[in-house]
């Protein structure tokens, strides 16, 4: 393998992580904050309210934060495509 290709090997899989990073973020996000609210209820002995409600919290706000940055890129692309659009009709 070349240098160049390598670079192209490496922008793909740093592409297919930004676009799978969702899944992971929602995963991530629930168990973090089940963690968190686990070593809540093991000082306090509430076992597992705050788990639960610190798990869902944490996927409701993963899921919040996915949705908003899909919004965004949507918006960008279309931004993108009407200024294509604009540049095609004007040459």
């Amino acid at each position: 393998m070349t240098s160049s290709s390598n670079r192209e090997v490496g922008s793909g899989f740093i592409g297919s992580l930004q676009h799978s990073s969702g899944s992971y973020e929602l995963v991530v996000g629930a168990v973090l904050a089940g963690l968190a609210g686990f070593g809540i209820d093991s000082i306090a002995g509430t076992r597992p309210v705050f788990t639960a409600t610190f798990a869902c919290l944490g996927l409701a706000g993963a899921a919040t934060s996915i949705i908003f940055s899909y919004r965004a890129r949507m918006v960008l692309a279309e931004t993108d495509r009407t200024q294509r659009r604009v540049q095609g009709s004007a040459s």
